[in-house]
């Protein structure tokens, strides 16, 4: 049933996830949430608790997202955006600080990044 039809006279705020991903030290799990946010949380090694950290305004409807193989960047594609963002990860924390946006075309969902043998 589309996200509308669900909605219609009942105004409980949804959470409508899209993708989710633990940074590569651990510590941070990211998460898109299709009202235009990421949020992060701080993951405990020892316990697998999570702690929310805070939510991070982004490009319309994000859906897919990554981070790179040493955890510095976190691109983001959105579904109802026409391009991608590029955030820089706060080892410390795993709070996101905005870099740049690149062009992406309509309804960008998916990102993937390849790391090249040298």
């Amino acid at each position: 049933m589309p996200r509308e039809e669900i909605s219609q006279g009942d105004d409980t705020p949804r959470i409508w996830a899209a993708d989710l991903h633990i940074s590569p030290d651990g510590r941070h799990l990211y998460l898109s949430e299709r009202t235009s946010t990421l949020s992060t949380l701080r993951a405990d090694p020892e316990s697998g608790s999570l702690t929310f950290v805070t939510n991070q305004p982004t490009v319309a409807q994000p859906r897919g997202f990554e981070i790179d193989p040493l955890g510095e960047f976190l691109v983001v594609a959105g579904e109802r955006s026409d391009h991608l963002a590029l955030y820089r990860v706060d080892a410390a924390s795993g709070e996101l600080t905005h870099a740049s946006d690149a062009p992406a075309g309509n309804k960008a969902n998916w990102i993937e990044i390849v790391t090249l043998a040298r």
